[in-house]
């Protein structure tokens, strides 16, 4: 079963922690939810930092690219560190 822990952050930055709780706050909400990362919903955003050279050849990296593959697609995005390149997957 997966825990959920809400993190809700006032206009000055400061984090309030809270379980199960998904009040809004004014600037944004952050919801962990611990459990087996590739077993969520369709509708469930993932992120994941990799290497400007998108090898990802090690780690939970070789997850994501045999699970959703894109590599090229990803290296077609010409993304600079900082920036953010993605996939968008129809499951």
């Amino acid at each position: 079963m997966a825990e959920e822990i809400t993190e809700n952050f006032d206009m000055n930055g400061d984090i309030k922690k809270s379980k199960g709780n998904h009040v809004r706050s004014e600037r944004f909400q952050i919801t962990e939810i611990r459990g087996d990362l590739f077993s969520c919903q369709d509708t469930t955003s993932l992120a994941y930092c990799i290497s400007q050279d998108v090898r990802m050849g090690r780690g939970m990296a070789t997850t994501f690219k045999s699970k959703f593959g894109g590599v090229q697609e990803i290296i077609g995005q010409s993304c600079k560190p900082g920036e953010v390149a993605f996939l968008k997957r129809a499951q």
